[in-house]
């Protein structure tokens, strides 16, 4: 969990699996962040995660099986003027 810099985990609104939000490492880009997680997890890379614009459902509260009040903090957050 600190290694991966986890934020939150939900079982999918499916219920066939588990949707993860981690810290990115900014020396990364999207793709390269989620073959590491996927190393590090020790699961097959989900060639589908790694469009950005792709759209999940939250699930249950029931369904939250960890959330970190970090993943509200957007302090480091800029805006870019394009």
């Amino acid at each position: 969990k600190d290694e991966l810099g986890l934020l939150m985990l939900e079982r999918s609104a499916r219920g066939g699996g588990l949707h993860l939000v981690f810290r990115r490492r900014p020396e990364m880009d999207q793709e390269d962040n989620l073959h590491w997680a996927a190393d590090l997890l020790g699961v097959e890379f989900d060639a589908g995660a790694k469009d950005i614009t792709r759209v999940f459902f939250a699930t249950t509260s029931e369904d939250l099986l960890y959330l970190h009040d970090d993943l509200f903090d957007n302090g480091e957050c800029g805006a870019s003027t394009g």
